[in-house]
């Protein structure tokens, strides 16, 4: 029972599934030396294009030397595709999701120099990595580097380096120090204002109206009354 049949068998499971596996006909044996080229180039670019910061080129040759170090490993299937493609081993969908174009040009050129032969010295053998995010329970871990948003490990009896504990978010810290902050102090912020207490001002009383001069009788309108006159020099 050799690995090549168990790929084969594992190939014919899931149909006749080379689109899905991103080009990859030389998995098991098929196609061409072109077809195979082209589909193993092709797996890797994925691999790395959404497993690692995509401006990142250590990040990018990181992911690539862990690819090709499973690669080597017997413990993995010998063919670039076959490691990628393995379940829950990378990112979901990393076969069939789209790739955009402008982003993987940067993945594109890190992947022709993984397989011209170039690796990460920083990575060296470790065939394991997580995002920086988490925090992973096992004691057997010893990381090696932190590149593209991912830190890279290698398994090691009774560990070895280890990650720095994970900061708390800004808004995790700001919430809990106003929990953290005495009840008196919330009290006294809580508390409102004293409302400023105005006395009513009664409005200034109005100027006498001076009493115009006596008018000339030639002026004088006709049937015009005092009150009219005051009214009209007010403007009311």
């Amino acid at each position: 029972m050799t690995r090549p049949v168990k790929i084969r068998f594992g190939f014919l499971a899931i149909g006749i599934a080379g689109a899905l596996l991103g080009g990859c006909t030389g998995l098991d044996g098929f196609g061409s030396g072109t077809e195979t080229a082209s589909g193993e180039r092709n797996c890797l670019v994925r691999a790395m294009y959404f497993e690692s910061n995509r401006t990142s080129e250590d990040g990018l040759l990181a992911v690539g030397t862990v690819v090709m170090n499973r690669v080597d490993s017997t413990r993995y299937p010998n063919t670039i595709c076959g490691v990628v493609s393995q379940h829950r081993q990378f990112a979901p969908g990393v076969m069939t999701r789209k790739m955009a174009d402008r982003e993987k040009v940067m993945a594109e050129k890190m992947a022709d120099e993984v397989l011209s032969g170039k690796r990460s010295k920083q990575v060296g053998d470790a065939m394991y990595f997580h995002a920086m995010t988490i925090r992973i329970p096992y004691r057997n871990v010893d990381y090696v580097t932190v590149a593209g948003g991912n830190a890279f490990y290698r398994k090691k009896k009774g560990g070895g380096r280890q990650l720095p504990p994970l900061e708390p978010p800004i808004s995790a810290v700001a919430s809990k120090k106003a929990l953290e902050q005495p009840k008196a102090a919330l009290a006294e912020a809580e508390e409102p204002a004293p409302s400023i207490m105005r006395a009513s001002v009664a409005p200034d009383p109005a100027p006498e109206p001076q009493a115009p001069p006596p008018a000339v009788p030639i002026a004088q309108p006709v049937g015009a009354t005092a009150s009219q006159i005051q009214k009209s020099s007010f403007g009311w």
